[in-house]
């Protein structure tokens, strides 16, 4: 296991629609190793507007195989592959107070998703985990 303190940042454009609009967006993909878990995902418009959703790293893989008509996640974050202009996409669904959907390249998250992997492979993430630390802080 290639283990690292360091994060894994991807730059990435697609475009986000909400309350009927599309616009394009930069997506900045953060995996960071000492939270094994999660990914970050920091949205930029043309505005400057900059939403950060967090998405569980396992809910990302099953999204790369997921259908629209059984998306990947049951609760405010939902994820299926595509097939739009572009070639092959992810959706990532946020379902909040409105809707808001990010559309990404598909082979770019599945790279970004196995890079990760590389650096801490599934179902060895309780190794990355300071639990001692975490219980510190928790208690202090």
């Amino acid at each position: 296991m290639k283990s690292s303190a360091h994060a894994m940042p991807e730059l990435m454009a697609g475009s986000m629609t909400t309350t009927g609009r599309t616009m394009d967006v930069t997506a900045r993909l953060t995996y960071v190793p000492r939270d094994p878990h999660v990914i970050t995902v920091t949205i930029t418009d043309r505005a400057g507007a900059v939403p950060i959703w967090t998405i569980g790293r396992d809910l990302l893989l099953g999204g790369l195989i997921a259908q629209a008509s059984c998306p990947a996640g049951m609760g405010q974050i939902r994820l299926w592959t595509c097939q739009s202009r572009s070639g092959p996409s992810l959706i990532i669904a946020r379902m909040t107070s409105f809707a808001a959907f990010l559309e990404l390249d598909l082979k770019e998250v599945a790279d970004f998703v196995m890079g990760t992997l590389e650096l801490v492979p599934q179902d060895e993430e309780f190794r990355q985990l300071n639990l001692d630390a975490e219980l510190g802080w928790l208690i202090a």
